[in-house]
């Protein structure tokens, strides 16, 4: 999964759609204040919570996917097992966010992952990113667990060549069989934070964290 990649395609589509000018109050890093919309995942068996003033960005995410699936040589079988069933962007408040839901379908991609593919699927997405000529700067991936389930979180940033610097986190979950992966972007730290922090619910589990904050990086 090397889908970090259209992130750079889909960052000035982002910050044109964010002229309008932010509100006086700074954003929070905190999302119980928000009021939130609940999404539900039947395939992967699992609920989200996000923003309710976030905007459907199937539009925007699905030809820049595909456009970076054009730098990958098994783009065939990445286009065919590796699904984004949910997109949503904050639009018009002179911010920048989007939250990405990837799916990589085990059965499809016959393979059999664990904790060890959770980390090394997060990974790829940086080298992903780097390879598409963006200046990068992100650590290793964090391992922890989300209703006991394995997960790895990739934190960091890239410059656009336009000089724009822009904030971005891959979650990665291993929810037997499949992965689901959760793709980040904001323009401020602070609003990164916030998007890790919002709920999730696997069937059988209560709500919590994606992030917890224990495992995110401090704005």
């Amino acid at each position: 999964m090397r889908f970090l990649t259209a992130f750079v395609l889909l960052a000035p589509l982002l910050a044109a759609a964010a002229q309008t000018p932010a509100p006086a109050s700074p954003a929070s890093s905190a999302p119980a204040s928000t009021s939130l919309t609940a999404y539900r995942n039947d395939t992967l068996r699992l609920s989200y919570s996000y923003p309710g003033d976030f905007v459907d960005a199937t539009e925007m995410v699905g030809p820049a996917f595909e456009a970076s699936l054009g730098q990958d040589p098994n783009a065939a079988m990445a286009a065919k097992c590796i699904t984004l069933p949910f997109s949503r962007m904050q639009s018009g408040t002179g911010r920048i966010g989007l939250i990405v839901l990837v799916r990589a379908d085990a059965g499809c991609l016959k393979k059999k992952f664990n904790a060890k593919s959770v980390a090394e699927l997060a990974q790829g997405e940086a080298g992903g990113l780097a390879a598409s000529g963006a200046k990068t700067s992100f650590g290793k991936p964090v391992s922890f667990e989300v209703a006991n389930r394995p997960a790895a979180l990739l934190q960091g940033s890239f410059t656009l060549p336009t000089g724009q610097t822009m904030q971005a986190m891959v979650t990665c979950v291993l929810d037997q069989p499949d992965v689901a992966c959760w793709q980040f972007l904001s323009n401020t730290a602070a609003g990164l934070s916030a998007l890790g922090a919002y709920p999730v619910t696997f069937d059988g589990s209560p709500a919590t964290p994606l992030v917890p904050a224990s495992v995110l990086a401090k704005p």
